[in-house]
């Protein structure tokens, strides 16, 4: 099966989920779990998410940050990963 989403339908996919705020007051809530062990900012060069992205990460140490731009996809086939798109 394939399962997939766009803005926060992509930030959910993962356990720990981005659900608002800015830099190092960000907000975090339980995401679906599909992708364990990464936590997943939307719009990231756009709306300039990377403190943000970094905050998160310091709060859940061991989990790996993806930042996925508009027009961008990440792939995710068992253990590989393919980043999909313009950026």
């Amino acid at each position: 099966g394939v399962i997939g989403g766009t803005s926060a339908g992509a930030a959910i996919m993962s356990r720990v989920m981005i659900s608002g705020g800015k830099d190092e007051d960000v907000h975090l809530k339980s995401g679906f779990g599909f992708a364990p062990g990464l936590i997943v900012d939307q719009h990231f060069k756009k709306r300039n998410r990377q403190a943000r992205l970094v905050t998160a990460l310091s709060q859940w140490p061991g989990h790996i940050g993806m930042g996925i731009d508009e027009a961008t996809a990440l792939v995710i086939r068992g253990d590989s990963a393919e980043v999909v798109g313009e950026s």
